[in-house]
């Protein structure tokens, strides 16, 4: 058996005193229409707030759906909600793309059209006040199942989409270039992938964003066979005119099951990260994972998140936005925990740094309902990050068929709100193999134009929590006094941080006798247990930080 020996406290250092500052919090919103409401996104724009979208049912008991866009008014006024039909059939809204124009936000989504019992992806631009019945609305229509997945805007103000097409097991990646407004020509539609089995295309391209050389990178997941399998993440460079140039594939080990990305972002300096969520072993539920690429794609860091101490509940990261000029990125999802007995949801955000790891996890739980984000913007001001998503469990005076409505958090950019609730995350490293395969590839032109019928539609909206001024730094004063103390246990081969009342949103890290980074937490709970079973004998470093306060403690394996 091992044995485990505390050396010392190394490091203490006092930090100085924090600020006083206050800010203005919008709180949680809820916008509904007594129907079931899915696919919250959000698009910000050059000098109007957000708009927000999604979908919502027609009656209660039917599945088809309407797309709806609505601005994002805060807590100010009512909304003026646009409903966009398309010959009686389910249109729904799954990503939304930050917008050159004031007026107009490109979408994407998915349609399904007479009785048709497959899926066509369709782009289309929105907005919260059109006048016109005439909406063109770009079909993707190919055999098999096609869904839009992510829409950005690029530079030169054409747009481009991605998702997956699915027929029968396999699925195929495809990319989309269009033209800018008004026509949305069709610059180039390329596909990834083998419809015909394993291929490196596989479940489809979820994250793309322009570099910084102009061209599109498109981030996905690989072929995976069933719920545990391996499969790989894989991010491919195309020309704006459709020219495959680049395609790297990275498998994740120690233990990873089935990684699927969910969105990826652009950081300042060139470099990549994805998000995402991969399987808990003999569990319905996902882990969440940040995987970091750097800007030439030939390296990765892959982390995985676990809440610590449990194996049994997840979370799911489900898309990312970055800080303006800066590498700090912002985390939009789910966690789970046990709630009366029941595994609730609530919303999850994610603040990570470019130095130091991942900063500070809140969730936001409202009347203890379901909820989760999935999308998340930092507003033009550079001081506002807004998530929105859905809820399941609604305030008075909003309900749904059985189902959700859309609700927006506001807050600034330590995520300081007035419903938050601290989160214990623990980060492991995981080895990444990286390859450049040659994928399966192909062109066509499956798309056609449609037009959407429009219609204005009453949305009811209520406050979940009315806006105050409150500390943007609400830190104890006593943190001078804050003193971790790290306590071994032998018997059980474990090691035991309590840090006490300063536990909300610490830092802990532990790194291996080079220095390297094994693990890392955010932690609200006031004690973590380290396990050290698969550790190798050696001196191991434990780092904490809470506000300015950084500890260093040295623990010895054996």
């Amino acid at each position: 058996m091992k044995k485990f020996m505390l050396l010392c406290l190394s490091i203490f250092v006092l930090g100085g005193t924090f600020p006083s500052v206050y800010a203005q919090f919008h709180g949680n919103l809820f916008v509904g229409d007594n129907q079931s409401q899915s696919g919250a996104a959000i698009a910000i724009r050059p000098l109007s707030n957000p708009i927000v979208l999604g979908s919502t049912t027609i009656s209660p008991g039917l599945f088809r759906s309407r797309a709806i866009s609505y601005p994002d008014n805060g807590n100010l006024g009512n909304f003026n909600v646009i409903r966009y039909d398309f010959g009686g059939n389910n249109t729904r809204i799954l990503a939304a793309a930050n917008s050159s124009s004031n007026s107009l936000v490109g979408v994407a989504g998915t349609c399904r059209i007479g009785g048709d019992v497959a899926d066509d992806a369709f782009f289309a631009d929105v907005a919260e006040n059109v006048s016109s019945d005439a909406q063109q609305m770009v079909l993707v229509s190919n055999p098999g199942t096609d869904r839009a997945t992510k829409v950005i805007e690029l530079q030169d103000n054409s747009f481009v989409v991605v998702g997956s097409n699915t027929n029968g097991t396999v699925g195929t990646s495809w990319v989309m270039r269009l033209g800018n407004r008004p026509n949305y020509d069709l610059k180039f539609y390329l596909t990834l992938g083998n419809l015909t089995g394993p291929s490196s295309g596989g479940e489809g391209a979820n994250g793309v964003v322009q570099a910084v050389d102009g061209s599109i990178l498109v981030a996905g997941t690989t072929f995976q066979s069933s719920s545990n399998a391996q499969g790989s993440v894989y991010i491919a460079r195309i020309s704006t005119l459709g020219v495959l140039q680049e395609y790297h594939t990275y498998t994740i080990g120690g233990g990873v099951l089935a990684p699927r990305v969910t969105d990826m972002a652009r950081l300042n300096n060139g470099s990549l990260v994805l998000v995402g969520n991969t399987n808990i072993p003999n569990d319905a539920d996902h882990y969440g994972f940040i995987m970091q690429v750097s800007s030439d794609l030939a390296t990765a860091t892959f982390q995985e998140v676990l809440q610590p101490g449990v194996n049994t509940f997840g979370q799911e990261f489900n898309a990312v936005t970055v800080l303006q000029n800066t590498d700090t990125y912002f985390i939009a999802g789910m966690t789970q925990r046990l709630l009366s007995g029941a595994i609730n949801e609530d919303g999850l955000i994610i603040k990570v740094l470019p130095v130091g790891g991942p900063q500070i996890a809140k969730a936001n739980d409202v009347n203890n309902g379901q909820e989760q984000f999935l999308d998340i913007v930092v507003w033009r001001d550079l001081t506002t990050v807004e998530a929105v998503g859905t809820a399941s469990l609604l305030p008075s005076g909003i309900s749904g068929p059985g189902g959700n409505n859309i609700f927006t958090q506001q807050t600034n950019l330590n995520l300081d709100a007035c419903v938050e609730r601290g989160v214990s995350l623990e980060f492991n490293i995981r080895p990444v193999t990286h390859a450049t395969p040659v994928p399966v590839t192909s062109t066509s032109n499956p798309t056609r134009s449609a037009t959407l019928t429009l219609s204005e539609v009453s949305m009811e909206q209520k406050l979940g929590c009315q806006s105050a001024p409150r500390l943007a730094n609400p830190h104890d004063p006593t943190d001078a006094q804050f003193l971790p103390q790290l306590i071994t246990d032998p018997l059980r081969s474990v090691a035991t941080l309590h840090l006490g009342k300063h536990a909300t949103h610490a830092q802990v890290s532990l790194s291996d006798p080079k220095g390297r980074l094994i693990r890392q937490w955010i932690l609200s709970d006031p004690d973590l247990e380290i396990a050290l079973d698969d550790l190798p004998a050696g001196l191991y470093l434990v780092s904490v930080l809470h506000g300015t306060h950084p500890s260093t403690l040295k623990l010895s394996v054996q």
